[in-house]
């Protein structure tokens, strides 16, 4: 009894800990309606590629699907302008194994601005660092990787955010 007890509160935690983003697959970007419309799920998105390692194996179209998504939405809102800081930029060099940061830096700056209600890079880097900060992300800590680490530490930020 305790076995089956324990199995089916295991089943029921990893139920609860996967992220359902079916209701954003029919997301419309065409009209200035839609789009600020498709902002909650926007945010579900950005959450859900930010709840995933950098290489993903598991869920890998739909982490696809969500920047998809989640760049069209920065590309068509009207409500909030996005500018793409170059050193963050670098960071996702195609010539070294982050290249795929350039997901986490557009999903961070979405999620930043829908909850502060205004474009906010240093909320983003924020939640830029505490991504690739983490092991589960599995980042590779590049030499530039672990600078933004230690600058953010130290307060030195404004080279990442203007």
């Amino acid at each position: 009894m305790k076995y089956l007890l324990l199995i089916a509160l295991f089943i029921f935690s990893f139920q609860l800990s996967a992220q359902d983003i079916s209701d954003c697959y029919v997301v419309s970007l065409e009209k200035v309606e839609d789009v600020n419309n498709a902002e909650p799920c926007v945010l579900k998105l950005a959450d859900f590629v930010l709840n995933h390692p950098l290489h993903v194996e598991k869920d890998e179209k739909e982490v696809d699907f969500a920047v998809d998504v989640i760049i069209g939405w920065m590309k068509a809102t009207p409500r909030y302008g996005f500018t793409l800081n170059s050193k963050m930029l670098k960071l996702a060099d195609p010539d070294n194994d982050n290249v795929l940061l350039f997901r986490i830096y557009m999903a961070t700056l979405a999620k930043a601005a829908l909850l502060r209600g205004k474009t906010d890079n240093k909320y983003a880097l924020e939640l830029f660092v505490n991504y690739v900060k983490n092991p589960k992300n599995k980042v590779k800590q590049t030499k530039a990787i672990k600078k933004l680490i230690k600058n953010w530490e130290k307060g030195k930020i404004d080279a990442y955010i203007k």
